[in-house]
């Protein structure tokens, strides 16, 4: 932002997947792929929940430029609020390699039970890192054939 005007960028890493692949293949295991699929999904909710809670906390508390938002969880749910909290390697930041820049300055390996793979991939499964972006012209969209305008 121009000097004299507040605006805020940040970082995130985090994960709900430790001991997931063991349980998981325990699961496939015993002949029960079901709830091996079941947990997955669940861990990997459980961390999105966690990344949209902890986008509200920043919006509302920590940064605060949004204290009183008055929106409802459907209003929520289609980002209709200040701010955008992209996932690298998506199409709004596709760039993989963005990853180790974030994780070097979080120090995510020295901080939590998660890492890069050769491939630039987050380990374990059900992690994800992010962007903040806390100003009002930020917008998620999306690229490519039959995309939206804005989402």
């Amino acid at each position: 932002a121009p000097v004299g005007f507040p605006d805020h960028v940040g970082l995130f890493a985090a994960t709900s997947g430790v001991g997931l692949k063991e349980r998981t293949d325990a699961m496939r295991a015993q002949g029960d792929d079901y709830s091996a699929i079941m947990f997955q999904l669940l861990a990997d909710r459980l961390v999105e929940a966690l990344s949209e809670w902890l986008h509200y906390e920043v919006r509302t508390r920590m940064w605060a430029y949004a204290p009183a938002e008055p929106l409802n969880p459907a209003e929520m749910l289609r980002g209709h609020y200040q701010g955008i909290r992209p996932a690298i390697g998506y199409p709004i930041s596709p760039d993989h390699s963005h990853k180790t820049l974030l994780f070097k300055a979080l120090d995510v390996e020295g901080r939590i039970p998660m890492k890069l793979n050769d491939a630039l991939m987050m380990e374990p499964a059900s992690s994800v890192c992010r962007f903040y972006f806390a100003h009002d012209f930020c917008r998620y969209f999306s690229v490519g054939r039959g995309a939206p305008q804005e989402v």
